[in-house]
């Protein structure tokens, strides 16, 4: 059965605390204000311990019963982006179907420490997820010493282990939450309850450089200066106007200012990407054919065909190495990039059928 608006909405907890005590690191000041726009930090936190501290997290749960809870997802986020914009119809929508949405600011984004937009390494990403996961599906409550959830309905997370759990990311964080999905899938504490991956415009393909640019980046530009921009005309995220991810214009017009450094409040990065960064994802796109042909288990893509920042070309071919029987790739016409934005209900509505067809049910 289709899983209906079974629960009342629930906004997430927030508070005043300065940014600083979070982050570890000055906020900027900035030329404009949009402390109105971004949401402030939340007291929630798990501790990585493989090197970064006080992850930033940030849920959005269902307001009923734990009996009519339905499952839990945890939501990867994309490059330079956060999980604290406000009004998040799509999924609120998802959290009012009856599903608990589990996330944090992946280093170096949003509430989370670390240099802005600096990835020497996805592993550290990759650890740091499945660590967070097993937390949140295993620790007896929701709060600890080295981590606190935010779940103060402990019924409610229990009531949400016994159900099913999904892996949803966009962008990026599709590319991170299909590889993560592979490792769920064979992680023995989590394979019998995992339900399936949810990507939306997932980075599954970028124009790869030739063989002697890359070898050019990786030993002479990246010794040299790897934190620095890479040039506009070679960083995509540069040089792809804002009206290609957000299609409503005032909206566009608040997402672009939302970089670190140029506003005040703005906790995203809109400043292209740093050469390690670029260096970091050609390293884990190497093996994503491998990955793709032996990727198994339910798998739900929404992507728009005419996405300009993730081509539509990486979701087909995912379609077409995978050996599951049970996959599906939507075509969000004129979606664009950030679909959850400009479509959350034709989005949340293609993701809830998806879930209760996959255990996500009563």
């Amino acid at each position: 059965m289709a899983i209906g608006s079974l629960c009342g909405s629930q906004g997430d907890q927030s508070n005043k605390r300065e940014v600083e005590e979070v982050i570890g690191i000055p906020m900027p000041k900035g030329k404009v204000d949009i402390t109105s726009y971004t949401l402030p930090p939340t007291p929630f936190f798990f501790t990585f311990e493989a090197g970064y501290k006080r992850l930033h997290v940030r849920n959005t749960l269902p307001a009923c019963s734990p009996h009519l809870v339905r499952g839990s997802i945890f939501f990867v986020h994309g490059y330079g982006d956060h999980i604290n914009r406000p009004n998040n119809q799509c999924m609120q929508r998802l959290a009012d179907a009856g599903c608990a949405i589990f996330s944090f600011d992946l280093p170096g984004h949003g509430y989370s420490p670390g240099k802005r937009a600096y990835v020497k390494d996805f592993e550290e990403f990759l650890s740091a997820y499945m660590e967070f996961i097993h937390l949140v599906r295993t620790t007896p409550t929701s709060k600890g010493s080295t981590f606190d959830f935010g779940v103060a309905n402990e019924g409610l997370l229990q009531a949400a282990r016994q159900k099913p759990f999904f892996i949803m990311g966009h962008s990026m964080g599709g590319l991170l939450a299909f590889i993560l999905s592979q490792r769920a899938r064979k992680d023995s504490p989590l394979a019998a309850s995992f339900g399936g991956t949810v990507l939306m415009a997932p980075a599954l393909r970028v124009d790869r450089p030739p063989e002697a640019v890359i070898f050019l980046i990786r030993n002479a530009v990246m010794p040299l200066m790897p934190s620095s921009i890479m040039p506009v005309f070679l960083s995509k995220s540069s040089s792809i106007p804002i009206s290609a991810i957000v299609r409503e214009k005032d909206l566009a017009d608040t997402v672009q200012k939302d970089n670190w450094g140029e506003a005040k409040g703005g906790i995203g990065w809109r400043s292209g990407m740093r050469w390690i960064t670029a260096f970091a994802f050609m390293r884990l796109m190497e093996n994503l054919p491998e990955v793709m042909s032996s990727s198994e288990g339910p798998i739900l893509v929404l992507h728009d065909p005419q996405d300009a920042i993730c081509h539509f070309g990486g979701s087909e071919r995912l379609m077409e190495l995978s050996p599951s029987t049970d996959k599906a790739l939507i075509k969000m016409e004129e979606a664009r990039h950030d679909m959850a934005c400009n479509e959350p209900d034709a989005t949340a509505s293609h993701i809830t059928e998806w879930l209760a067809k996959h255990g996500a049910a009563a």
